[in-house]
């Protein structure tokens, strides 16, 4: 009998309590405003390199209510190696890239972030990312042939590599 007016008090108890709290006043703010939607374009999907070249990128960024103002944002420019946040690596913090190729060859992926900037440490920054794009970095030294030449008693080396459809003289050595 204690048993079953106990459980009934705490059944009680518990519809009381969740009644009261049904009437509490919500004081959230719903005061809805529109962001500035940015748009990232003029970043390739696809960039051949060789290592030693300058990788330059100039994006075109512009806004859904406003005009793109450089000065409201933080950019990044990010190297993905593997899955996971642990292997993000950021290689710039401008908006346009000018960025050494100092990579192994093969292909790296990249993206470009775009934060806005904001002064309350609570404020949530809203980030937009461009789409991922690949930087096929080709060694200097790849394929092409060497050929071994007298000239007027001298001997000449040439080392020629083919590199997107070119031919390039990459090294030319007469000793003396």
């Amino acid at each position: 009998m204690i048993k079953s007016s106990l459980i009934r008090f705490c059944i009680v108890a518990i519809l009381v309590s969740t009644g009261f709290q049904s009437c509490y006043k919500d004081k959230g703010n719903y005061d809805y405003h529109d962001i500035n939607e940015l748009t990232i374009t003029g970043i390739n999907s696809y960039y051949q390199l060789r290592q030693g070249d300058v990788l330059k990128i100039s994006p075109t960024i512009t806004g859904s209510l406003t005009a793109f103002n450089e000065d409201d944002y933080d950019y990044e420019w990010v190297r993905l190696r593997g899955t996971g946040s642990a292997n993000l690596f950021t290689i710039a913090t401008t908006k346009d890239l000018e960025y050494v190729v100092a990579l192994n060859s093969g292909e790296n992926r990249f993206f470009f972030r775009v934060k806005e900037k904001s002064d309350d440490p609570d404020d949530r920054k809203v980030v937009w990312s461009s789409d991922i794009f690949t930087v096929d970095v080709q060694n200097p030294s790849g394929p092409g042939f060497m050929m071994m030449c007298d000239i007027d008693g001298n001997a000449e080396v040439f080392y020629s590599s083919f590199y997107q459809n070119e031919f390039l003289d990459v090294m030319h050595v007469l000793p003396e």
